[in-house]
């Protein structure tokens, strides 16, 4: 591995490349042994900046972990229900984008501020699943019931996939799988055991001809 800065001592800041990826280590940069620091890794090449006695990956690496809004039938689908409604569903990808690794034990949440004004709740979208080298998972967020071209019918609610368990009172119904029409943001926050966590806002709402939009905020 090839460094692009070596110093015998711990500089104010000074940026350390690691060109064919790989661990920056102590002896790496010869820092003395008693001064504090934290191993950065280059999965795939880019920056490991030193700041005082501390490496930190700069933002140009890539991070494996990403969650994807997109277009076509893998982020968005139509479901004709009878004469009267058709069910808008937007759906996200959850993807590794990793070519070299895979990423265990990730899980999808969403985290939405309650109706009585607490902190945000957090609800588990999907529990433990892991993605291989480039995999992508396609999960299901919101749907609503649009009209259908010859009526008159429009939803009520916007619904969230947030799954419930057997045994509760009232399954699927009121907040959070059930929201009045209106505008919302929440935050979608994706977690793996190697990779960390990625999170973005979005926001979902229904405009006056009761269409489904749903984007980033």
């Amino acid at each position: 591995m090839e460094l692009s800065a070596n110093t015998n001592r711990a500089p104010e800041r000074s940026t350390f490349e690691a060109r064919t990826g790989g661990e920056i280590s102590a002896r790496d940069a010869l820092i003395p042994p008693n001064l504090p620091f934290t191993l950065g890794r280059a999965e795939t090449g880019g920056k490991i900046v030193m700041d005082g006695a501390r490496f930190v990956l700069a933002d140009e690496t890539p991070h494996d972990l990403q969650i994807v809004f997109g277009s076509g039938e893998q982020y968005e689908s139509k479901k004709v229900c009878g004469l009267y409604k058709t069910t808008h569903t937007f759906i996200i990808g959850v993807k590794n984008a990793s070519k070299t690794r895979f990423l265990s034990n990730c899980k999808l949440y969403l985290d939405i501020q309650s109706t009585t004004g607490d902190s945000p709740k957090s609800y588990l979208l999907v529990d433990t699943f892991t993605l291989a080298a480039t995999e992508e998972r396609y999960v299901p967020i919101a749907s609503y019931d649009e009209p259908a071209t010859i009526s008159n019918y429009a939803g009520q609610h916007i619904r969230l996939h947030v799954p419930v368990h057997a045994g509760f009172l009232d399954v699927g119904s009121g907040w959070p799988w059930q929201m009045p029409i209106g505008a919302y943001v929440f935050t979608l926050r994706a977690t793996s055991k190697e990779a960390g966590s990625r999170e973005v806002a979005c926001k979902i709402w229904v405009d006056e001809q009761r269409k489904l939009h749903f984007e980033t905020a």
